[in-house]
């Protein structure tokens, strides 16, 4: 009887945690769509979309701006682990032309836009979305 209570606890404790893991995914990508959802760099400044690194880069005679968010455990529970931030690109008016909800785990956005930073030829860091924003109006 014992043993049967043992292996029971083990089981019901596994189920929470995979339980807690799905809800932790789930809310991370909830999270992030909401914000793939607002298309437009204006749209991601008015509602506080955090951003870790943001970078401009020129592909095809176009500018972009790379919208990286952080990993930070208020975007993602303790159980979500993912293998990369997620990532906006916008083009030079402003307007979303891409996204990865985790970008270590989309190898088509990896070979469609430059990632990581250290190893593509990105042509500056922005302090702000702002600061392309303007720079895109002169």
């Amino acid at each position: 009887m014992k043993r049967y209570i043992g292996r029971l606890t083990a089981c019901v404790l596994i189920l929470i945690m995979f339980g807690w893991k799905v809800h932790d995914e789930w809310k991370y990508a909830a999270v992030n769509k909401r914000h793939a959802d607002l298309k437009t760099l204006s749209a991601f400044i008015e509602n506080g979309v955090e951003h870790d690194k943001l970078y401009t880069f020129s592909q095809n005679g176009e500018t972009y701006l790379f919208w990286a968010k952080p990993l930070t455990s208020r975007s993602r529970g303790i159980m979500c682990i993912p293998s990369g931030p997620a990532c906006y690109i916008f083009d030079s008016s402003g307007d979303m032309v891409d996204y990865s909800l985790d970008i270590g785990d989309n190898p088509r956005f990896q070979d469609k836009w430059p990632w990581p930073p250290e190893e593509r030829n990105f042509e500056r860091y922005l302090i702000s979305p702002h600061q392309f924003l303007s720079e895109q109006k002169k």
